[in-house]
């Protein structure tokens, strides 16, 4: 699975002769916690890769996937992975586009999503936004997610970012929201295709359900000239399991 994930991407980066030398591979390390007595705290260890291929008239395809592995403290283990497909139009200052995707967990619960997504670019700051609707054939679960996130770059190796959600599930009879709120930082090393990253998210249900954080740390190794262009015109573009990931039951 890992080979059809991951292998292929880089795979289409090393043989297309259109490729527009931008894509990156990353492992990740992040650690999950639910505020409720009982609840197991969960650490995971993920894998991923991304490649993005210029069309004629400046379209742009991206393909990403990941697998990841996660063990809960108690001694459970949890095993998942996806990927996406993602069609774009960039043009000096925008990008508006759509995407596909799914992720599956263990052959278990199989998660489709898909969606519209955009941005525009102010020089040093973009603002970017998702809008998705997911379902679950394993369980009786909808959901829609609107999503905002702000890039603010130091230097063109050097970005913060913030980001802002929405979520609204329906699960058989039941129906409840929740906000989600994240921050986030990468740093490309000097003269170097590596970069570090790091992410904290926070998940806040209504109903008086258990909030979930998130914080991950990761390594990457970039495709591309520097943080600035992944941005503007590389492989930038939201996975649908990261976004989906905390629908899954």
């Amino acid at each position: 699975m890992l080979r059809f994930l991951g292998v292929g991407a880089i795979g289409l980066l090393m043989s297309s002769t259109a490729w527009a030398a931008t894509g990156y591979v990353d492992v990740t390390r992040g650690h999950s916690e639910v505020d409720a007595v009982g609840v197991a705290e969960t650490n995971s260890t993920t894998l991923a890769a991304a490649g993005a291929l210029e069309l004629r008239g400046r379209s742009q395809m991206q393909f990403d996937g990941l697998v990841s592995f996660s063990d809960e403290l108690s001694g459970a283990n949890d095993f998942f992975y996806g990927g996406t497909g993602h069609w774009v139009r960039r043009e000096r200052g925008w990008m508006l586009g759509g995407f596909a995707g799914f992720m599956d967990s263990d052959g278990a619960d199989l998660l489709w999503a898909g969606g519209a997504e955009s941005a525009l670019y102010f020089g040093r700051f973009t603002l970017a936004g998702t809008l998705a609707y997911a379902q679950s054939s394993g369980i009786d679960l909808d959901a829609i997610i609107a999503q905002g996130e702000g890039r603010y770059f130091f230097t063109k190796n050097l970005r913060a970012d913030v980001a802002a959600g929405v979520i609204n599930y329906s699960l058989g009879a039941f129906e409840y929201d929740a906000t989600l709120l994240g921050a986030g930082a990468e740093f490309r090393f000097p003269d170097s295709s590596v970069s570090v990253f790091g992410r904290y998210d926070t998940l806040d249900f209504d109903s008086g359900l258990p909030t979930v954080d998130t914080a991950k740390i990761g390594l990457r190794f970039n495709f591309d000239s520097n943080l600035a262009f992944r941005d503007e015109a590389g492989a930038s573009l939201v996975s649908v399991p990261t976004l989906t990931a905390l629908l899954q039951p």
